[in-house]
């Protein structure tokens, strides 16, 4: 019986140490160990920092441990911090805390799960600045009336911000094809050549080591159209698209007055595509009453299709208020007259020969001693016809010689601004510009860049016009 009971003890004692001591494979192993590689590159400054580690799970209790680093975030960004100890298990959240002071700086977050029998290396985990935004804002203006054709919408993004790094680039995206090149530069601008919606975006990076990006994005309307038809006149304008131009002579082949030559840009306007007929002026005369103009009655410039002359800047301007419309400055002309042609000598290119204007002499197309009926020449690469030749055009503008030396860069016009409403013109008698050479020039009056002067008062068989308009109601 002693026997017995001795074994029965032997073998008691044998299982307790077995079970307590042997393990085996079905002991479940609570802490494992972990490598977390920490990127710096987003710190400003190298320098010495506490960095605390926090590991949060929701049925695992939270560690945290801190350690001091030296660190270098430009020679050395990523730094590993190993863990001897980590609980087992999925969905864990690890916390990165830059401290200086005892205050945090920056902070990075990841998610892990931590395996048995595994080297449990994370993803990276960037830190970034404490409370870090970046920002993308932007507004949009029509230079013009709305969202234009050919009107030059303009971009703000000086609201864009970072609060830690600033923004380093800005890149704009117009939803036509077109894009800029990344800038610091906060505004910018573009041309829209067709009507429709376009989503124009806004994608800013920031000035970190590691830099991010964000992006804000607008719709717009583009909503006027290429051509019109004047409601109180019945002719066709054009739109012509807002741009920039080198005004002058880049040849030297004209007065100092063309000189020197600068850069000027106009908005978007409209533009008769021919000039004034005297089929359309006598509408107006019929209208309003007007007096008849000079050389009315002379078989050799009266007919209807040809541009009516003997009109006084007084007149033409007096017609232009009339139609709802006015003269176009002598910065839209020259703009309008090259087309879009950058430096060209003339409308239509650098030669001339009768088959592309109404000048002195004859010969090819040029059948006429006089002015010829407009639209018998090819137009400009705008559609225009007749901007070189047939007859001289009024400007807006009030002559200065030395108007190219002072001129504004945006929408230039020399002398006093004349709206063509509410009779503001009728006490102009200085002399205006006109344009473009007439039947009777040497062909260098043709030049786009070619000025010429004449009294409000007075007229000529060698003198016409053409109207403008600004987009909008």
């Amino acid at each position: 019986m002693k026997f017995i009971l001795v074994l029965i003890t032997l073998i008691y004692v044998s299982l307790t140490l077995c079970l307590s001591g042997c393990g085996g494979d079905d002991e479940i192993q609570d802490e494992v160990a972990a490598i977390i590689p920490v990127n710096f590159s987003n710190l400003k400054e190298a320098g010495e920092y506490a960095v605390r580690v926090t590991i949060t799970g929701a049925d695992v209790e939270t560690i945290t441990t801190e350690r001091n680093l030296s660190i270098k975030p430009t020679n050395q960004p990523v730094e590993e911090i190993t863990l001897s100890e980590v609980h087992f298990g999925p969905n864990q959240v690890v916390t990165i805390e830059v401290l200086e002071g005892g205050t945090v700086l920056y902070q990075g977050e990841g998610e892990a799960g931590f395996l048995r029998n595994s080297s449990n290396k994370l993803p990276e985990i960037i830190v970034n600045p404490l409370g870090h935004e970046l920002i993308a804002i932007f507004e949009v203006a029509a230079e013009n009336v709305g969202d234009l054709l050919g009107g030059q919408i303009s971009v703000n993004a000086s609201q864009s911000s970072d609060t830690h790094y600033g923004v380093s680039e800005v890149h704009w995206d117009w939803g036509d094809g077109q894009q800029t090149e990344s800038g610091k530069e906060p505004t910018a601008s573009h041309t829209y050549e067709r009507v429709g919606e376009y989503t124009i975006t806004l994608t800013i990076r920031n000035g970190a080591p590691s830099p991010i990006s964000v992006k804000e994005e607008k719709v717009i309307s583009v909503t006027a159209e290429p051509k019109i038809v004047s409601e109180n006149d019945g002719t066709t304008m054009l739109l012509i698209p807002t741009g920039t131009f080198g005004m002058g002579d880049p040849f030297g082949e004209g007065l100092p007055h063309e000189l020197p030559v600068h850069m000027v840009t106009v908005n978007s306007f409209y533009i008769d595509t021919t000039e004034v007929t005297n089929a359309v002026y006598k509408q107006f005369l019929d209208a309003t009453g007007h007096k008849a103009p000079d050389f009315w009655d002379d078989p050799a410039f009266n007919a209807p299709d040809q541009p009516v002359v003997g009109v006084a800047w007084l007149d033409a301007a007096a017609y232009a208020q009339w139609a709802g419309k006015r003269l176009p400055t002598e910065a839209e002309w020259e703009y309008a007259a090259r087309g879009g042609r950058t430096g060209a000598r003339y409308p239509w290119g650098d030669a001339i020969t009768h088959d592309d204007a109404n000048y002195k002499g004859k010969g090819g197309k040029d059948i006429w001693d006089n002015s010829a009926p407009v639209g018998n020449f090819p137009p400009n690469d705008y559609g225009l016809y007749d901007m070189g030749g047939n007859v001289w055009e009024w400007c807006a503008d009030e002559y200065d010689a030395k108007f190219y030396s002072v001129s504004e860069e945006s929408n230039p016009i020399a002398g006093k601004l004349i709206t063509f409403m509410n009779d503001d013109f009728v006490n102009v008698d200085n002399p205006r510009v006109t344009r473009g050479g007439s039947w009777s020039s040497a062909d260098n009056k043709l030049r786009v860049a070619s000025r010429n002067l004449f009294d409000a008062p007075a007229t000529s068989k060698t003198t016409g016009f053409r109207c403008a308009k600004t987009p909008g109601p």
